[in-house]
């Protein structure tokens, strides 16, 4: 049997080009929420789903396993600031 070997590179690029190979928002939905819950467990918060707006989104909602930075999710969603984003944790 044959196998491909795969970065850490080319794992994101799968994620960033999965959309142009899913057929419905369905199945876009659960694909998206299945990559949110492996880095929701890795980095803190939770996820949920929303179709609104102009494309499909994850909201991860901060908890108290995410540093007070912000972590891994610092640098998106510029219009929500570390403060607002971290201010419901206790």
């Amino acid at each position: 049997m044959g196998s491909k070997l795969l970065t850490l590179e080319e794992l994101s690029g799968i994620v960033k080009d999965s959309a142009d190979h899913i057929d419905d928002t369905d199945n876009l939905s659960d694909f998206m929420m299945k990559i949110a819950h492996v880095i929701t467990d890795h980095f803190g918060g939770f996820a949920t789903f929303s179709n609104g707006g102009e494309e499909p989104y994850v909201r991860i909602v901060a908890d108290e396993n995410i540093p007070e930075d912000g972590g891994v999710y610092k640098n998106y969603d510029p219009d929500i600031d570390i403060e607002e984003f971290m201010e419901d944790v206790e």
